[in-house]
């Protein structure tokens, strides 16, 4: 048997897409807030979405997504 401790859990339960992807390095990550900036104020909604069902769903209570036009912030409380 083999024990090891302190592993990173693998998050993409909800799909393994490019927008949840982002969300959960952010979420794993050190940082506290972040910005993510896009071409069109769409590809900023999906991101948006993503990240809102996954905290929604997973009830996340120490972070929060925000969209503004073309950007999304990430904070983590």
């Amino acid at each position: 048997m083999k024990t090891e401790y302190d592993v990173k859990i693998p998050r993409n339960q909800y799909g393994k897409g490019k927008n949840a992807t982002i969300f959960w390095e952010f979420y794993d990550s050190e940082h506290k807030t972040a910005k993510y900036t896009f071409e069109t104020a769409e590809e900023a909604k999906r991101l948006y979405q993503s990240a809102r069902n996954i905290i929604y769903s997973k009830l996340i209570k120490d972070a929060n997504a925000t969209i503004r036009k073309n950007e999304v912030y990430f904070e983590k409380y």
